[in-house]
């Protein structure tokens, strides 16, 4: 009993083979004939016509029949021919006479392409979609519209999460186009998180076929924690420790959280660096240093008048300031909450009223 098979083949691949097959156990020779003939394909343009005679010795159960097809550029459907078997040997019995070529059109090849972008931030008041272009390419322009369906489909990015939306339908590359393109709306959030992805695949190609089908579409986080930098993490803020005080009888008391003892000087903060002020020895009757460091470290206790320098400027209207206005600044001082930088500035103002008023009084 002889049979012959079906083949697919692209028509880039230049051949065709097919298998005549011989079944059952013969004593002589048997031989049958064969011929092609058009499908939809033509010979002599899509593939070339052929004839011949196989001939089957004893112990043989398969013979190949190779027809050339023929590769063109242009884009068309999947046409077919024919091969045909006649005339076996006497007593042979042919149960499939005929078998059909398939030449895959290789010119309208469709393809797909990834894309990537910014997921872009959450709006308060409606959604901030960003618009994702997915490109889709035919190999040759066609001569036929060419249509195929797309669909998205969820990666790490999901439909459930609100990352995008989903997108489906049909493209359609009419007669000579060969570029499209497939939109997919990603929303935009403020949420820190890592690149996620989703899918648009492609199916169902009329007069084509789809070389590469899935296209990757990457969400590009854009939010950061607050102070920036990986994880968010800007630069990392110590504890700020509280001011040095003053209790009612003008002794301070530095803060001992901060680095250093308490036989380091504080820092005075008002800004007097551009300010030259005159000095005299004790034989000029000039002002004397009056500032003197008590080192208490664990006391960390200092006088009011051992902060005094005897580089402070004294102010030719510092006779109109009386007790009574030396009392009121260092009672704003003790009062003031605002922070360290006011405190130091009131505490300056304070020792230069007491020097103004000192070196009135001699």
């Amino acid at each position: 009993m002889l049979s012959i098979d079906d083949v697919v083949a692209d028509e880039s691949a230049g051949t065709a083979s097919f298998t005549v097959t011989l079944s059952g156990t013969i004593m002589s020779p048997v031989t049958v004939d064969y011929t092609t003939g058009n499908g939809s394909a033509t010979a002599g343009a899509d593939y070339l016509s052929a004839s011949g005679t196989l001939t089957f010795n004893p112990g043989d159960t398969a013979k190949p029949v190779v027809m050339t097809v023929q590769s063109d550029s242009t884009s068309e459907p999947t046409e077919t021919f024919l091969v045909n078997l006649s005339n076996a040997s006497a007593g042979v019995v042919i149960s499939d006479a005929q078998a059909v070529g398939s030449i895959l059109n290789d010119d309208g090849a469709i393809s797909i392409g990834d894309v990537s972008g910014l997921e872009g931030k959450a709006n308060k008041r409606q959604p901030n979609y960003k618009s994702f272009q997915v490109t889709v390419t035919l190999a040759h322009a066609s001569t036929l519209n060419v249509t195929k369906s797309y669909q998205t489909a969820n990666g790490t990015a999901t439909t459930a999460n609100n990352d995008y939306l989903a997108a489906s339908g049909t493209i359609t590359f009419v007669a000579g186009d060969t570029s499209e393109t497939v939109t997919v709306l990603v929303v935009g959030d403020n949420t820190v998180e890592p690149d996620e992805t989703f899918s648009v695949l492609l199916a169902n190609p009329q007069n084509g076929a789809i070389s590469d089908g899935t296209g990757v579409g990457t969400i590009l986080n854009d939010d950061t924690r607050k102070g920036g930098g990986p994880n968010g993490g800007g630069q990392i803020l110590q504890p700020v420790s509280d001011p040095p005080h003053a209790d009612p009888l003008g002794h301070f008391t530095p803060d001992r959280s901060a680095a250093g003892t308490a036989s380091e000087p504080l820092v005075d903060h008002h800004q007097r660096t551009n300010k030259q002020r005159p000095t005299r020895d004790r034989d000029d009757h000039e002002t004397e240093t009056k500032a003197t460091v008590v080192s208490q470290p664990r006391r960390g206790v200092r006088r009011l008048d051992d902060m005094v320098s005897d580089a402070a400027m004294v102010s030719a209207t510092a006779a109109n300031f009386s007790d009574g206005a030396v009392s009121g600044i260092a009672g704003t001082y003790d009062s003031l909450a605002a922070g360290q930088r006011e405190r130091d500035d009131t505490l300056a103002r304070l020792v230069d009223v007491v020097l103004a008023r000192d070196e009135i009084a001699t």
